[in-house]
């Protein structure tokens, strides 16, 4: 999973992401419900975003400096791969094998 919020100041390379910002957050997602929550501080601008229940607040030093709503849109997974890696493997494993026998 990878996650990168841009909001105001905190936009760019100073975004909110779970790459660098994942100390201290909490990053859930359920995808069955498709419900998103994070809480985390941001490492380069110490920053802290709440996003639980669709509401968003963004606070600095202690103090609000935005506030909204937001929605989640998941992306659906390619399900044409899901049979091709079964057959992937075993012809890998099958190729493995007769190098063996060479």
């Amino acid at each position: 999973m990878s996650l990168t919020i841009n909001i105001g100041s905190d936009s760019g390379t100073d975004a909110f992401d779970i790459s660098d910002d994942a100390l201290g957050a909490l990053t859930l997602y359920e995808r069955p419900t498709n419900t998103f929550a994070y809480q985390g501080t941001n490492s380069e601008t110490n920053d802290f975003l709440d996003m639980e229940l669709n509401i968003w607040f963004l606070t600095q030093g202690g103090s609000t400096i935005g506030s909204g709503t937001y929605s989640v849109t998941p992306i659906p997974e390619p399900s044409y791969l899901f049979p091709l890696m079964p057959i992937a493997a075993l012809v890998g494993q099958r190729w493995r094998h007769q190098r063996r026998r060479t």
